[in-house]
């Protein structure tokens, strides 16, 4: 089974309070600017379910994807927890533990 590291992104300051949330994604927080200051929790390495993979978006960024379509899948957030979206399925993932993968960067 595949691993990857999910962040918890918080967002503490937006130019429109709607816009302060937490959040799961692939890629750490990246930096704080004017219009937006944030953080993330460091990752935590989740496993993930069979024929889900990790590759890159047009702008380099991590992402996840069905192998068998090359659709997307969606991280969302379920009772504090990172679950897969894709299709008609939802998946809770499972910690593994630690922090970081070795050869895995953001």
């Amino acid at each position: 089974m595949a691993k990857t590291i999910i962040y918890t992104i918080t967002v503490t300051k937006t130019s429109e309070a709607a816009h302060q949330e937490t959040f799961y994604s692939l890629n750490p927080w990246c930096s704080n600017h004017l219009y937006h200051e944030g953080h993330d929790d460091g990752g935590k390495v989740f496993s993930l379910p069979e024929g889900i993979a990790v590759g890159r978006d047009r702008s380099g960024g991590r992402i996840l994807y069905e192998k068998s379509s090359g659709r997307s899948v969606e991280i969302c957030a379920m009772r504090g927890s990172p679950v897969l979206r894709y299709g008609k399925y939802r998946y809770a993932l499972e910690n593994i533990g630690g922090c970081g993968l070795p050869g895995e960067s953001a």
